[in-house]
């Protein structure tokens, strides 16, 4: 009886320790630390993501897009996950602005101005100047983006295929 009450003695005591080191772990440790890297990674993807649909999709899947990447912004900010302040502020920011820009093009002034109310929020915790920030800053300058990103991704050419007029190798005439 009493080898049988030290066991059970040395089974709780090691649960015990392994349960306290595991949430000790979880955390202080691994656990913050592969939030951060997934939420880096996750977010770049998702902000290219966004900006493609916003650019080249019609303005119902572009604003689906815009609020998901926003409300992943706004989870990594409620979660405490460790990620750069200030770019977090900026991509809001931008992402906000690149709402206004919807809403306004929809016809929706109310919503717009409030998207634009957010994105000089954000803006203006990274130290912009108050001239930087008005609404008509903010709109020449996200004009601006969005005609270099039109350019960029808007093309409306399409991409030569590589398969036509291919000559072939030496190795495919055998």
């Amino acid at each position: 009886m009493k080898i049988l009450k030290t066991a059970l003695l040395c089974i709780c005591s090691f649960l015990f320790a392994a349960v306290a080191s595991g949430v000790l772990r979880a955390r202080y440790g691994c656990v913050p630390s592969f939030k951060s890297q997934y939420a880096s990674l996750y977010e770049s993807n998702l902000a290219r993501y966004a900006l493609l649909q916003a650019n080249q999709a019609d303005a119902n899947d572009g604003r689906a897009a815009l609020l998901q990447y926003i409300g992943f912004l706004q989870g990594i900010r409620r979660q405490d996950i460790r990620f750069p302040e200030r770019r977090l502020h900026y991509d809001l920011g931008l992402a906000y602005l690149r709402l206004f820009r919807l809403e306004k093009a929809a016809g929706d002034a109310q919503l717009a101005s409030s998207h634009m109310r957010i994105a000089q929020q954000e803006l203006t915790s990274l130290g912009w100047k108050k001239e930087d920030l008005s609404a008509d800053a903010l709109e020449k300058s996200i004009d601006k983006r969005q005609a270099a990103e039109d350019e960029l991704y808007g093309s409306q050419t399409p991409l030569p295929n590589p398969t036509e007029d291919a000559t072939p190798s030496k190795a495919n005439a055998r």
